[in-house]
């Protein structure tokens, strides 16, 4: 799961200019 969670999050990092991309990892994580 944390390495789930560290993988989504340097994603988010990269793509952190798109923010609706980055919800969907977000939602990704949740679900």
């Amino acid at each position: 799961m944390l390495g789930n969670y560290i993988y989504y999050d340097t994603m988010i990092l990269e793509y952190e200019q798109n923010e609706n991309y980055g919800k969907v990892l977000l939602n990704k994580l949740n679900s």
